[in-house]
């Protein structure tokens, strides 16, 4: 923010026609339901001193029958003291696929269970596919962690032989580049950490492409995926993965 102090602090983003809101975190509130291409998307940031910064992120798939072409997001901060901001960002959304999978194994060698118990190690792999008859250079794949695992530091997170580096609550794995019909899998370990009964984590991961000034989505819904972890209700202790 600038120099004075900024009171009834609001974002709003205008999600771009041919889009379907798939996250945007429990702060966000949306103009429609379900959240929808010409949508607003609005954050309350209460009160920022000078210098304070935040941070907000929302994920939108593009529907199936959306045109092909460029997409421009426009964001508007505004506060009782300052003039509005406006910032745009533009997507370009293309014809070819670059596919993104998760899964969950936990110890035992189980695919995506349903439960797992604190202190549980488990295993994410993200694979992702280049369906494009051409190749696919400067990719990056992010994936944005619960604030229980973040907060549980190097305890809870390993990332060792990942690749990928973390700020924030974002992991990233940049510069990677696939053929036509190559596909890569990136992993890192999560121990589950000590939260609530019948708490709920969730991490999203999404794959763009930094070739030129635009980012690149797949077009298929799908694009961003959840994966939750809660506790049993009836079983203190117990985490789902």
């Amino acid at each position: 923010m600038g120099s004075a102090t900024a009171t009834d602090t609001t974002l709003t983003a205008r999600l771009p026609a041919g889009t379907t809101l798939v996250y945007a975190g429990s702060q966000a509130t949306c103009s429609a339901n379900p959240c929808v291409g010409e949508s607003t998307l609005s954050w309350s940031l209460g009160t920022l001193v000078p210098g304070a910064e935040r941070s907000v992120s929302y994920a939108l798939s593009v529907d199936a029958d959306a045109d092909l072409g460029q997409r421009t997001h426009v964001l508007t901060l505004a506060s009782t003291e300052e003039n509005e901001q406006i910032a745009e960002a533009t997507t370009t959304v293309v014809a070819g696929a670059l596919t993104l999978d998760k899964s969950v194994t936990d110890a035992d060698g189980t695919l995506n269970p349903t439960y797992a118990e604190i202190g549980d190690a488990v295993t994410y792999t993200l694979r992702v596919v280049n369906d494009n008859p051409a190749a696919a250079p400067d990719l990056v794949v992010t994936d944005v962690l619960p604030a229980e695992v973040v907060n549980c530091g190097s305890s809870c997170l390993n990332l060792s032989g990942s690749g990928a580096s973390l700020s924030g609550n974002t992991l990233t794995w940049s510069k990677l580049s696939l053929g036509a019909g190559e596909a890569i899998e990136l992993s890192y370990g999560v121990t589950i950490p000590t939260v609530a009964n019948n708490t709920a984590l969730e991490n999203l991961a999404s794959v763009r492409s930094n070739g030129g000034s635009d980012r690149y989505w797949q077009r298929a819904a799908g694009d961003y995926f959840h994966r939750r972890a809660g506790h049993y209700p009836d079983c203190p202790g117990g985490a789902a993965a």
